[in-house]
């Protein structure tokens, strides 16, 4: 397109009509771009003998024509003569391209529903995996408030045995001493003998002190026992708690006189 000769007169006029006509046949064979087309021809001055020929597009576009004329007519003669073999080969051809979409589709669909199957069980496997986490868990949980609440009713059950235990200690307690007050006030009156009074309590003792008493006597009996479980953890670090008190003690009487000893030695160097 470049090569023709469309303008004899203008050399200018020439080149541009030459990119037009490039630009136009790019766009006539289906590009879809901005074409820009730049084309530079030298010529010197004085030069000897005549440019190198070059064809007419005129010339070049009746050429064109022509071909395509024949080339039409040779299409139109083989499709009139209904040729068998190019007609069988067209089938064929028809026939193949149309097994080949088949598969092609058959291929997607098989594929795409293989990979919805794989997501899905793979997303029912994570829900089986959580849903057994949660039970797990919640059946965790359950044992714990279980352990829980027997402890609890454990300890109350403990407590109300104390609580009753000691109940029963303070009745018995309260029995005996209303009965020797009884047998002393029955002797003081003279209806009864020194045998009816109560062996082992002192006379004149008062209800306050004999309480008091049966208390020590109580707390004398626990800590003769060998203490067990939690007590037995009580005396310990209360046993460490006291050592630690007397150390710090021992540390606190010490301190005063290391703190004396540092004072007499500067004040001797200062004298010095």
């Amino acid at each position: 397109e470049l090569d023709l000769l469309r303008d004899q007169a203008d050399a200018p006029a020439d080149v541009r009509a030459g990119c037009g006509a490039l630009v136009q046949e790019a766009y006539g064979r289906g590009s879809e771009h901005n074409l820009s087309v730049i084309l530079a021809r030298l010529q010197w001055a004085g030069a000897a003998g005549a440019p190198y020929p070059r064809k007419l597009a005129s010339v070049d576009k009746a050429e064109k024509a022509a071909t395509a004329a024949l080339l039409a007519a040779a299409t139109a003669e083989e499709v009139k003569s209904g040729s068998a073999s190019a007609a069988s080969k067209r089938r064929r051809l028809e026939a193949a391209a149309s097994i080949n979409a088949q598969k092609q589709a058959a291929y997607d669909k098989t594929g795409a529903a293989a990979s919805y199957a794989a997501e899905q069980a793979k997303k029912d496997a994570e829900m089986q995996k959580m849903v057994a986490e949660v039970e797990a868990q919640k059946a965790e949980d359950e044992r714990s408030a279980r352990e829980e609440a027997a402890k609890l009713a454990a300890e109350e059950a403990r407590k109300a045995d104390e609580e009753a235990a000691a109940r029963k200690e303070e009745k018995e307690a309260a029995d005996i001493f209303h009965t020797a007050r009884r047998a002393q006030k029955r002797i003081a009156a003279g209806g009864g003998s020194a045998d009816d009074e109560p062996k082992g309590e002192p006379k004149g003792l008062t209800a306050e002190d004999f309480f008091a008493k049966r208390r020590k006597e109580k707390e004398a009996g626990a800590a003769a026992e060998e203490p067990k479980g939690l007590a037995a953890a009580d005396d310990f670090f209360a046993k460490m708690r006291a050592e630690k008190a007397q150390k710090e003690a021992g540390a606190a009487a010490e301190k005063p006189a290391v703190l004396a000893g540092a004072d007499d030695f500067f004040a001797k160097m200062r004298g010095e």
